[in-house]
Parts: structure tokens; sequence; C-alpha cells
């Protein structure tokens, strides 16, 4: 039932790949995991700046593996 009424996302399979400036990459995070509680492929955050925000991520069901990499600056 959780997952019925849950905001579901599909995930990514982008490994170490960097999509775009880092400006760029960040808004992508942004636009993909913003209000997702349920990642359905691989929860990929990666070349996010130390001092960025991320309380937009309320994921709290992962189906597949965590990549968290490449903290910028």
């Amino acid at each position: 039932i959780f997952l019925l009424s849950s905001t579901v996302c599909q995930g990514t399979n982008n490994k170490l790949t960097q999509l775009g400036h880092v400006e760029d990459h960040f808004t992508s995070l942004q636009r993909m995991y913003n209000n997702c509680e349920v990642v359905l492929s691989n929860l990929e955050i990666t070349y996010v700046e130390h001092n960025r925000d991320l309380t937009f991520l309320k994921v709290s069901v992962l189906i597949r593996p965590i990549l968290v990499a490449m903290q910028m600056g």
C-alpha cells in the first residue's frame, strides 16, 4: 500500500558520467529526485559540491543500489 501512494521515479544508470556542467548536473539531480519517495533503478548522487542543499531528497524505498561519489570542492 505504501508504494501505491508514493511518488515513484525511475532513477539512473549514469555511473560516474557527469551530465554537463556541475550546475546543470545538480539541476538534473534535483529535477529527477525532487519529491521522489521510491527509486526503481539506481540512486546516483555524483559530482555534487559539498555545500549543496540536498534536502530535496525524500527517498524512503530503494529497489537498487545507491552510488554517492565525486564530491566537488
